[in-house]
């Protein structure tokens, strides 16, 4: 049962919980996730007879990485006073799956991903002619889970970082959220996040569409506030960017923006037919790329932003 604290309401009215990640916590289910991603690209030493090189290879790296983390951690053994009779493999993966904090997970994850890199893109290391392209698959996984369940972190540049170390996320995305945190912005901060919530379970269309309800509630909202008039069951993006511009709300020249983000935003919703899709066959989906997606989910985030602060700022 899920049951919301004072201090967490109080801290969501404060402005104080703003954020589409999570940093502190992580769930029970990514760890067990992590651990099926690691155990099936390092393998089970188990698996082969002992005098086989791949039993070797697998237990060299799962001895590696365990020997690093005891280092650095400055432990005998990683998961409490138990014992594991060298068994670096139950070792590894029974840590990660009772990594008390945040860090030690994140520890575990980023060395564990270094081994992947270093062992096991070799044929030689398990004798698998696709050896690279399992280690390209399972690193894109551990980065997709980690994103599927809401944790702000990823596996960039060789290392583990924090995705509010971004510029765009940090001053935009944050700020947008906090500014969505009123009453008057309740329906588009709950389409934002629901935008993230998509975006991070790989749903592109609909993180597009929820995008554009966003930046539709927020011009609603203002002309609410501010007791402008306009249809509320036919109001599109267009009507709402007019009204904005003719009372004033921002400069002239910023029409242009307006409607070229109410024009991608549109665009980059898939309609997933072709000329033969009216036939029931030949249809093809057509998805947006990741990079493309974080571009509008961003674009859309600063537009809400400037609308918000210009009527704040309104006189």
């Amino acid at each position: 049962m899920i049951f919301e604290l004072y201090s967490k309401r109080a801290a969501k009215k404060s402005g104080n919980v703003v954020d589409v990640y999570e940093y502190e916590n992580i769930p029970q289910k990514l760890k067990v996730q992590t651990v099926q991603i690691f155990d099936e690209i390092f393998g089970n030493p188990d698996d082969y007879y002992r005098s086989d090189d791949r039993a070797v290879n697998v237990h060299r790296c799962y001895e590696e990485v365990v020997r690093i983390l005891r280092r650095e951690h400055g432990v005998m053994r990683l998961s409490g006073s138990k014992s594991y009779d060298d068994d670096f493999r139950l070792e590894y993966l029974n840590y990660i799956l009772s990594s008390k904090s945040a860090d030690f997970y994140l520890d575990a994850v980023e060395v564990g991903i270094t081994a992947i890199n270093v062992f096991c893109r070799s044929q030689s290391y398990r004798a698998l002619e696709d050896a690279a392209h399992r280690c390209d698959e399972a690193i894109k996984e551990i980065n997709y889970r980690i994103k599927e369940n809401g944790v702000g972190f990823e596996w960039l540049n060789d290392q583990i970082v924090r995705i509010d170390s971004e510029l765009v996320h940090a001053e935009i995305v944050k700020p947008a959220l906090s500014f969505l945190n009123g009453a008057m912005y309740a329906g588009p901060r709950q389409e934002f996040l629901s935008a993230h919530k998509h975006y991070r379970a790989g749903e592109h269309k609909q993180a597009i569409v929820d995008c554009l309800k966003a930046f539709e509630s927020t011009m609603k909202a203002i002309c609410d506030k501010r007791g402008w008039t306009y249809d509320k069951g036919r109001a599109t993006a267009k009507d709402l960017i007019t009204i904005c511009f003719d009372k004033g709300l921002v400069p002239s020249y910023w029409q242009n923006n307006l409607s070229n983000l109410k024009a991608l935003l549109e665009s980059g919703v898939p309609t997933g037919r072709n000329k033969n899709a009216g036939h029931g066959q030949g249809a093809t989906p057509v998805d947006v790329d990741d990079s493309v997606v974080e571009y509008i989910m961003h674009m859309t985030a600063s537009t809400i932003l400037f609308l918000s602060k210009s009527e704040k700022e309104l006189s």
